[in-house]
Formats: structure tokens, sequence, C-alpha cells
């Protein structure tokens, strides 16, 4: 589910990104950060756009901007968790009934997204 919401929302926005669209939505270090890995990835003649600059959360908060989400910054911080839960932890990723409540919660965000 990850990959597909991420794939979606990538395909929308890629083409739209530009620096000052990144300066509306993002603190200075942020985008700093972004325009140097981009230029970067330039000078190793491996330029990708800004294919690979974004992680999930980010590519979240640009969706965001462009309209296509109205997800809220607590949406997008409990998705990056959940995200971040599967895809890195060595531990159950449910051991109580909150643990439940937040992958429902997660699965709901994610079927808004793909919807």
């Amino acid at each position: 589910m990850f990959q597909a919401v991420e794939r979606k929302l990538w395909d929308k926005i890629k083409h739209r990104i530009s620096e000052q669209a990144l300066r509306k939505v993002f603190e200075p270090q942020e985008v700093d950060n972004f325009v140097r890995r981009k230029r970067k990835a330039e000078q190793e003649n491996v330029d990708l756009d800004w294919m690979g600059v974004f992680s999930f959360p980010y590519i979240l908060k640009l969706a965001r901007f462009y309209g296509l989400t109205d997800s809220s910054d607590d949406d997008i911080n409990l998705l990056k968790d959940v995200r971040n839960k599967v895809a890195h932890s060595d531990r159950y990723l449910v051991r109580n009934k909150e643990d439940v409540q937040i992958l429902a919660e997660s699965h709901r965000l994610f079927l808004s997204l793909l919807g």
C-alpha cells in the first residue's frame, strides 16, 4: 500500500515541483537539503530530476500543497510512523489494542489516498 500511494502521488506531482514551490511548503534548511541532493545527482550524472530526493512524508506534503490530498500533519506523521514500523521494525506490529487502532486508521487513510 505504501508503494502504491507513493507512486500514485509522485506521478501526479513530479512535473510540477520547483524550487519556488518547495520554499512555500518546507523550511529553508529542508529546501536547501533537497536542492543539494538534486545538484549532487546532476554532478554525478544520475540526474533523475527530483526523483529520489523526497521520502514518503515529503511526497505527502507536496501532494497536499498541490491539492491532491487534504491530509493533516498528524495524518502524515501517522502514515510515516506506520510505514517505518512496517519497513524497518524487527518487532511485532501489533502488541496491544492501540496498535490495532493505529493500523486501522492508517489503512483508512491509505484507502482515501488511493481512491
